[in-house]
């Protein structure tokens, strides 16, 4: 799902394709960052008084899938 027009979009990758490749990354790195704390962020909202723990699982499942996370950290029980 996306709020970005098709146009805007072809026009962001054409322009992220005239970028040099080091800015590329650069802003992948930065933009991931960026959206990892907000997952946490949103996570330990979603989750008050929860254990560090608890919400390193949560933020599993969120960011890798409730199968990775799993298959990762083998569920509840795993610290």
């Amino acid at each position: 799902m996306t709020d970005t027009s098709p146009d805007a979009e072809a026009l962001q990758i054409a322009l992220y394709a005239k970028m040099p490749r080091a800015r590329r990354v650069r802003q992948a790195i930065t933009r991931s960052a960026a959206l990892r704390k907000m997952t946490w962020q949103r996570v330990a909202e979603a989750n008050p008084g929860a254990s560090t723990q608890v919400l390193r699982l949560a933020f599993a499942r969120r960011w890798l899938g409730p199968d990775l996370a799993e298959r990762v950290y083998g569920g509840s029980h795993h610290g």
